[in-house]
């Protein structure tokens, strides 16, 4: 198939999903966006995370397809979270891998709430905030695999409604739930790479397990990085993370 044949198959098939194409939301995302509203008014909680799908994009915003069990393509599904405060008009969006994955949510706000849920607005990260990166192609259940966008969006929503926490658009990295399931040695503040070694347990439902190895890992890193300005030992980044990874063997789902 013609790169021309194979472009005008692609747009036949988004028009199914989208109308019209570029960045504007599918009808179904924005019944989605507002039937999440709803919900969240109805349990009158003061702050509540909610998990929405929304269809994958690519660098275009155009809907991303992707073969399932068949040769008909089919849109690829992303998860986001929406974070409602109820005293601010305002919800925060945080993507549980790279923020410009849905900045067309936020792009779109003014046609997802009806004018009664005015001035309800949604917003994104002000800057390119990647909360967790996955090794590419090693991505699965497994203690030595990396959690897929959904496993984290529920973690993120799970700790963001225990922790209660105010959160501003323009600081989501600040926010405790996110520290506390980031990958990123520029959220999280220690200086190992998780990038490197999958560390499920980093990412642990219970609060203690997950406050509790963040201190560890602190403590690990700072004498190791001690040692090393003393040159009292020669270790290289291989070994250092081989001694993060026998802390982390244990997956905590």
């Amino acid at each position: 198939m013609s790169a021309k044949k194979y472009e005008q198959k692609v747009q036949d098939t988004q028009q199914i999903f989208c109308f019209p194409r570029s960045k504007d939301l599918c009808h179904l995302e924005i019944s989605l966006m507002r039937k999440a509203m709803v919900e969240v008014k109805n349990s009158k909680k003061e702050f509540k995370a909610v998990l929405v799908d929304i269809f994958a994009r690519d660098e275009n915003c155009f809907i991303k397809l992707e073969n399932k069990l068949s040769e008909i393509k089919v849109p690829k599904i992303h998860i986001t979270v929406l974070y409602f405060q109820l005293e601010n008009p305002t919800i925060p969006i945080i993507d549980p891998n790279n923020s410009k994955h849905s900045q067309h949510i936020a792009d779109s706000s003014t046609i997802i709430f009806l004018k009664s849920q005015a001035p309800t607005k949604i917003l994104s990260s002000v800057h390119k905030l990647e909360i967790y990166t996955p090794q590419r192609g090693n991505i699965g259940p497994n203690f030595n695999q990396y959690r897929d966008c959904t496993d984290i969006a529920v973690k993120l929503a799970f700790k963001l409604n225990n922790l209660q926490e105010n959160l501003d658009h323009k600081a989501i990295d600040k926010a405790k739930a996110v520290i506390a399931i980031s990958n990123n040695p520029l959220i999280t503040g220690i200086s190992f790479n998780f990038n490197n070694i999958p560390v499920r347990i980093k990412q642990a439902l219970n609060d203690v397990i997950s406050d509790s190895l963040n201190k560890i890992f602190e403590v690990v890193i700072k004498h190791i990085k001690f040692y090393i300005e003393l040159r009292m030992i020669d270790i290289s980044s291989d070994l250092e993370e081989n001694i993060i990874s026998k802390l982390t063997i244990q997956d905590e789902h």
